[in-house]
């Protein structure tokens, strides 16, 4: 919480963290890639920062307890109303 995160595809986590959004995203295996994205942070403390904030209020928003168990309670109903729904035919 307030990192300003670098991640690369390797397990998903682009998909979570939005480039230079949220974040910054480098190739999987790109070392080059991978040490620009360190020094960004370090010589731009003020991008820095803002990444940090914007992907703490991205989380918050998608990822928050309360948020994650609306997302599995709708899930469970949606499965729930399949299964009735397959159980009538």
């Amino acid at each position: 919480c307030g990192v300003a995160p670098i991640v690369s595809g390797a397990n998903r986590e682009h998909e979570v963290i939005k480039n230079k959004k949220t974040g910054l995203v480098s190739e999987v295996g790109n070392a080059y890639q991978l040490a620009d994205s360190i020094a960004l942070y370090i010589d731009d403390g003020q991008l820095r920062v803002q990444l940090a904030k914007a992907a703490q209020r991205d989380a918050e928003l998608h990822f928050s307890a309360e948020v994650m168990v609306q997302k599995y309670a709708n899930l469970y109903q949606t499965l729930s109303d399949k299964r009735r729904d397959r159980a009538k035919n």
